[in-house]
C-alpha cells in the first residue's frame, strides 16, 4: 500500500539504485503494484530484486520482474510470450497454459538471477530470535492509526 501513495512522488526521479524486496509480488502487468513500480524501475540506474518465495510455475509471471532488469534480454511482453509461453485460445480470449523453450529461458534468466537454496544459506544465518517489543505511542498518533486501520479493514 505504501508504494502506491509514494510512487508518483518519485517516478520521475533518476535513482541510482532501487531494491525491490518481495519482488515475487510484481507479477501481472495490469496490477496496480506493477504499474506503480514500473516508472520507478525504468528511471533507476541499478535494480536489485529480492525474494525468498519460490518462483511461480506460471512463466508469464516472470516477465514483469525480468524485463526491468534487462530490457535488451527481455525486450517486450509479446516477444516474451511468443518465445517462452504456450498460449491457448478460449473463445475470444487467450491464456498462457504452459511454457516452451525452458532451457533457453533458464540460460537468459541466469544472466540476471542469483539463486540460493535454503540449504545453502541456512548454515550462514543465526538462529531465529522472536521477541515482542512494545512501543508507547502518543494518544493522538495511536487514535489516528486505529481510525485508518478500521477504514482499511471495514472495506474488506
Amino acid at each position: 500500500m505504501f508504494i502506491f501513495s509514494f510512487a508518483d512522488k518519485i517516478a520521475d526521479k533518476k535513482l541510482k539504485m532501487v531494491i525491490c524486496d518481495e519482488s515475487h509480488s510484481i507479477k501481472s502487468l495490469c496490477s496496480q503494484r506493477t504499474r506503480s513500480i514500473g516508472p520507478i524501475l525504468e528511471n533507476a540506474s541499478r535494480i536489485i530484486m529480492i525474494s525468498g518465495t519460490p518462483a511461480s510455475t506460471n512463466l508469464e509471471d516472470f516477465y514483469a520482474q525480468v524485463h526491468p532488469l534487462d530490457q535488451q534480454l527481455f525486450p517486450s511482453y509479446k516477444w516474451f510470450v511468443d518465445k517462452f509461453c504456450v498460449v491457448k485460445k478460449f473463445g475470444n480470449r487467450t491464456a498462457v497454459v504452459g511454457s516452451k523453450n525452458e532451457a533457453e529461458f533458464a540460460t537468459l534468466l541466469n544472466k540476471v538471477l542469483i539463486r540460493r537454496n535454503k540449504s545453502e544459506v541456512l548454515t550462514h544465518l543465526p538462529s531465529k530470535i522472536r521477541q515482542r517489543v512494545l512501543v508507547a505511542l502518543p494518544k493522538s498518533i495511536a487514535s489516528d492509526m486505529i481510525r485508518k486501520y478500521r477504514m482499511v479493514f471495514s472495506s474488506l
